[in-house]
């Protein structure tokens, strides 16, 4: 036997020695009654070299034996394991285990727990009661970015609700609680998935009643998967808009069972267009009711997939106006002959400083109109008929038409242009030609524009490659394509790799162009959103500041980019609690311009 009432020889494995935190940790008067109680475990607030921690302790209530022990021992040891597969900046931190002491009775037995950092902030339902102007589409979005990871991992959440979702210090939600995850196809070495130790009803469900999906109580062989996690984050979204559970009118549990199974939605609302499309406490959010609505699909198949929210518009990041298009500022065969031959190998590599190396961008979304659009259609007519549909003439207007599409937001016809262009540049003039690099990263845009991330991801990286093949040091056309890059990944939810990505533009922009040239500095903001979306406030701050010094004293408080410079830089201040610096911001973004 273990110092505790657990055999630890019913474990499917020996615990990590070096994960036990038994021996540091400090149990405080104050400490020694739970600070929060759940359906089968309580936590108790602890301290471990003076930094506050949580401990989940599991209930034993109804454990009487030898083989309901094991059982309990072995479902804590599946959750440990589980938990300790993720390392996500939206899932809380799985720090290791210690014996907790029985300290409701002296001499009693040790209960191996759980340890994870303390979050001083509570749920996200909490914090958003009391902080009613906090950002909840960020929190909605961090916590999907940790169903992905999950997802990914192979591992279902199974219990995802607002109870389940806290909040950092630094105002990052983290999904906690993995008490019921399984994996999609189970690890033979984490035993059977659901052994269930306790003396309620509802607890040998597959999840919180008011959270589950229908099929979840339709079935009793139908397990937790992806589909009903989708369910029960759309309850959450409701949770953190309403800040109301899920079947709020039904006073117990059983009751909101009975609604489920006969098809009622969590949300009690008759829709009466044109005038009430969507309930009142989403009206400021009318997306967020569209995507509740295709997390609550019954019709299972047609329900809304993970990867689909993530792309979903209630969710998306409003960085459309800074991406950057290259259009042609003259023909390109100034600097490049014509003759280049199909497939040729990368050439020579050439200096980032050799006159018109890769044209730079010159058309204004503001100077294009319907009569540009006619006009570009009409050279192209005028080319493919004097010069043939492959010259490469034929191919700069027709790149230009598709950049004009772009910058009137015309993004599929704009894609399927540049697709034609690029085969027939690729096919025409080689891979490693400075317009095929054009066509890719021009390419690369669209898809990113029109949410086709992965596609984008995919382009983005090969036209990166490619640019360091041809040319010998970084260009503007290269750091054009790591912004746009870092604009991607941000949009995935990926910010340590949208970090990387604008750090590399920002970098080079700075060193080529100077820390107040407009890209640069486009750049750095970037590069701040990531930072700050990935937990990192501290150094947003730093980024911030700067950024917005040079904003301010560039292009002056009335522009539209130093202004919302200034208000990212004002919810980090907010985040990192120094009001009276926000204030000043927010006193300044308060003048009319």
């Amino acid at each position: 036997m273990s110092p505790s009432g657990i055999d630890i020889g019913s474990l499917n494995h020996i615990p990590d020695s070096t994960l036990d935190l038994t021996n540091n940790i400090i149990y405080r008067d104050a400490y020694r009654h739970p600070v929060a109680m759940g359906g089968q475990s309580d936590i108790y607030r602890a301290d471990v070299n003076g930094i506050s921690i949580a401990v989940k302790v599991m209930r034993e209530i109804g454990v009487d034996t030898d083989r309901q022990r094991r059982h309990l021992a072995k479902k804590i040891d599946r959750e440990m394991r589980l938990w300790s597969k993720v390392d996500h900046g939206n899932i809380l931190a799985f720090l290791g285990f210690c014996f907790f002491p029985n300290v409701s009775h002296a001499g009693g037995s040790a209960q191996l727990s759980l340890v994870s950092p303390w979050m001083k902030n509570g749920t996200a339902i909490e914090y958003a009661r009391n902080k009613p102007d906090t950002d909840r589409i960020s929190i909605i979005r961090g916590v999907i970015n940790g169903i992905r990871h999950l997802h990914d991992k192979l591992i279902v959440h199974g219990d995802i609700k607002g109870g389940n979702v806290l909040m950092t210090d630094d105002g990052v939600p983290v999904l906690a609680d993995f008490g019921l995850a399984t994996l999609v196809e189970n690890d033979p070495s984490l035993g059977p998935t659901h052994e269930m130790i306790t003396s309620t009803t509802t607890a040998s469900l597959r999840g919180t009643p008011r959270w589950m999906a229908p099929e979840l109580l339709m079935s009793e062989s139908q397990k937790s998967n992806n589909e009903t996690d989708v369910w029960a984050f759309g309850c959450f979204v409701l949770e953190l808009i309403t800040l109301a559970v899920p079947y709020s009118s039904c006073r117990t549990d059983v009751n909101a069972m009975a609604a489920i199974m006969r098809g009622r939605l969590p949300y009690d609302f008759t829709p009466h267009p044109p005038n009430n499309s969507v309930p009142t406490p989403f009206q400021p959010y009318p997306n967020l009711w569209a995507l509740c609505l295709r997390c609550w699909e019954t019709n299972i198949p047609q329900r809304i997939t993970v990867p689909e929210i993530l792309t979903h518009e209630s969710l998306r990041t409003p960085v459309r106006s800074t991406t950057i298009p290259i259009t042609r500022m003259e023909r390109l065969s100034s600097y490049v002959p014509s003759t280049s031959t199909p497939n040729a190998p990368a050439p020579a590599r050439r200096s980032a400083t050799e006159p018109n190396a890769i044209p730079t961008a010159s058309t204004s979304a503001n100077n294009i109109d319907d009569l540009e659009i006619l006009a570009l259609e009409a050279r192209i007519r005028i080319k493919k008929r004097s010069l043939g549909p492959e010259d490469p003439e034929t191919l700069d207007q027709m790149h230009d038409l598709s950049c004009a599409y772009h910058s009137l937001g015309r993004y599929e016809e704009a894609e399927r242009i540049e697709m034609t262009v690029l085969e027939i540049r690729r096919r025409v003039q080689g891979d490693y030609h400075p317009a095929t690099l054009i066509s890719m990263h021009h390419l690369a845009l669209q898809y990113y524009s029109l949410f086709k991330l992965e596609q984008s991801e995919k382009l983005g990286l090969e036209t990166i490659e490619a640019m360091k093949q041809v040319f010998e040091d970084e260009n503007a056309a290269m750091l054009m394509s790591m912004y746009n890059l870092g604009l991607t990944y941000q949009l995935l939810g990926q910010f340590p790799n949208a970090e990387e990505w604008f750090r590399k533009s920002f970098e080079g922009r700075k060193r080529i162009f100077g820390l107040d040239d407009k890209a640069t500095l486009f750049a750095a903001h970037g590069l701040m959103i990531a930072l700050s979306e990935g937990g990192r406030l501290t150094n947003a701050a730093e980024v911030a500041t700067d950024l917005v010094e040079r904003r301010r004293r560039t292009l002056g408080d009335g522009d539209l980019e130093t202004r919302k410079s200034m208000e990212e830089y004002m919810v980090i201040l907010i985040k990192l609690g120094r009001k009276a610096e926000a204030a000043e911001l927010e006193d300044i973004l308060s003048t009319p311009q």
